[in-house]
C-alpha cells in the first residue's frame, strides 16, 4: 500500500501547480478509481497471490493488511470520496514546453 506525507485535493494539487507556473487544463475526478481498486484486489486474491506473498515476505497477515486497505479505498470512492483526480497541465520551462498529467 502506499502512504504518502500528504495528499492534496483537486483544488489542492491546482494551487500547488499554478503557484509553480503550470496553466492547469483539466482538473477533474476521473471516477475510474474503484473499478481500478476492484482490478487491484482480483488480481491480489485470483492470479498474483503468490508473487504478492513472496514480496511480502509470506506474510499472509500483511496480505490481509493489504487487500483490506484496497477494500478501504475502493468504500471511500465508491461513496464519492474523491481518492482519484487527474489534474493536467502544462508549464514553459525555459522555452520547452512540457505538459504533465497527474491521474489515479
Amino acid at each position: 500500500m502506499m502512504t504518502f506525507a500528504n495528499v492534496e485535493d483537486i483544488a489542492g494539487y491546482v494551487n500547488l501547480l499554478s503557484g509553480s507556473g503550470c496553466d492547469v487544463s483539466v482538473a477533474d475526478n476521473t471516477g475510474r478509481f474503484p473499478s481500478h481498486i476492484d482490478l487491484y484486489l482480483n488480481m491480489i486474491e485470483m492470479q498474483l497471490t503468490y508473487d504478492v506473498l513472496r514480496t511480502l515476505g509470506f506474510r499472509t497477515d500483511l496480505l490481509q493488511t493489504l487487500s483490506d486497505g484496497f477494500r478501504f479505498l475502493g468504500d471511500l470512492s465508491r461513496a464519492g470520496i474523491d481518492c482519484a483526480s487527474a489534474v493536467c497541465s502544462s508549464a514553459d520551462l525555459g522555452g520547452l514546453g512540457t505538459n504533465l498529467a497527474l491521474g489515479w
